[in-house]
């Protein structure tokens, strides 16, 4: 799960990229409300290992590292 906030309404993007910044996901895309929100990314099918993930709203970029184990 990935949780993320807000301070404004508006769009949102959050995207996953493997190590060599090949975007393997994207998670959402849409239009929020300010506020906290919850992702769930089922990665059944996804290889263990790092990965990164970039969350884009009303011009401002997030960009933190994940770890995936199965």
């Amino acid at each position: 799960q990935i949780e993320y906030q807000l301070q404004s309404t508006g769009s949102a993007q959050i995207e996953v990229f493997d190590l060599q910044m090949r975007r393997i996901a994207v998670l959402t895309n849409k239009n929020h409300l300010a506020g906290k929100h919850q992702i769930t990314w089922n990665t059944s099918n996804i290889a263990p290992g790092q990965y990164i993930y970039r969350l884009s709203s009303n011009g401002l970029v997030a960009t933190k590292r994940l770890i995936i184990v199965h």
